[in-house]
């Protein structure tokens, strides 16, 4: 049993810390995609949103070499939140070992919104105005 347990830690490898790249917009938000590789035993990646909780992604990709190392991947689709921050964890209980990369998304959807909001409110402050100028300023019909 010992040297079960040995030849397994000496195969033990811990990968790479995980990359994650933006895909882009998707339909139903943005697309991350979380890569790892040089793992073995094959580790479990999981995506985590700001406060820590899981996220529901897509089936991991995996692919094992003829080394036996494992490279993993896994799509998520996220949406706006407050802080756009998003994690990639990729894990093995089984060694021990975690590691993170952590995401933060430009807000520029909100940033665009803030803006259209406050050209909105200014542009009633403005109507709201000239109408109490022209109030103000009217006499009533003209008399010949």
């Amino acid at each position: 049993m010992r040297d079960v347990r040995n030849a397994l830690r000496q195969r033990a490898a811990v990968g790479s810390k995980p990359v994650v790249s933006i895909e882009g917009h998707r339909e139903r938000g943005m697309g991350l995609l979380c890569e790892t590789e040089g793992w073995h035993p094959e580790p479990e990646l999981v995506w985590l949103d700001s406060k820590g909780d899981r996220l529901s992604a897509g089936p991991p990709e995996t692919h094992r070499d003829f080394k036996g190392f494992y490279t993993v991947k896994q799509h998520v689709i996220v949406q706006e939140t407050d802080t756009n921050r998003f994690t990639c964890r990729v894990q093995q209980s089984r060694i021990n070992e975690k590691m993170e990369t952590n995401v933060h998304l430009p807000n520029d959807h909100k940033k665009e919104r803030d803006e259209l909001r406050k050209e909105r409110d200014d542009l009633k402050k403005d109507k709201f105005n000239l109408e109490n100028h022209w109030k103000q300023n009217s006499r009533g019909p003209l008399q010949p």
